[in-house]
């Protein structure tokens, strides 16, 4: 009678970590693969003010929403942006930017590994500004620190968490403006 209490213990907690697993994947394996070329052009009114926004899509929409709207503002700042998400299908020279952002999602604290490893594989920066940003529900952290480890200090123009619990469309849009205009 023991003997059939532990084996059904066993079960279920073999179960429980099957469980768990498959949980894990869901929710980190997405954030980690490099995606197919997504690209999206945004004319602005300069075709040599040149953009580019990098950012790993997220299980929900708000670190496309936000990536969209800050493009959009560059956009009516005057720049051409492409939008896109990172891959070997992106260029590692960026040298042909004025201004450069990168956005990722974060889960468990971690900005994405894709785009982190994209970030890795760049070989040239020249001129370009860079904006980095992140999505989530912690409003203390904004984790955009573990992008700023892989692009020259120098270059960061700005860095900003956008809320999971926000619609930070207008904000985005509003600070791609903003940031597009000074130069």
């Amino acid at each position: 009678m023991l003997g059939a209490f532990v084996r059904v213990i066993l079960w279920l907690v073999a179960g429980l970590v099957v469980l768990m697993g498959a949980v894990m994947l869901v929710f980190l394996v997405p954030h980690s693969l490099y995606w197919r070329s997504r690209e999206e052009t945004l004319a602005g009114a300069d075709p040599t003010r040149r953009a580019l926004v990098v950012y790993q899509p997220g299980l929900g929409p708000r670190t496309r929403e936000a990536a969209l709207s800050l493009a959009q503002g560059l956009s009516d700042a005057g720049y051409t942006v492409i939008l896109n998400r990172p891959g070997r299908h992106l260029p590692t020279d960026l040298s042909a930017y004025r201004l450069v952002a990168f956005g990722s999602p974060v889960y468990a604290g971690r900005t994405s590994p894709a785009l982190r490893r994209y970030l890795r594989s760049v070989t040239g920066y020249g001129q370009a500004a860079i904006i980095l940003f992140t999505s989530g529900g912690d409003p203390d952290n904004d984790n955009t620190g573990q992008l700023a480890a892989l692009v020259p200090p120098e270059r960061i123009l700005h860095r900003v968490k956008f809320l999971a619990t926000q619609d930070n469309r207008a904000a985005a849009r509003s600070l791609g403006r903003d940031l597009g205009s000074r130069d």
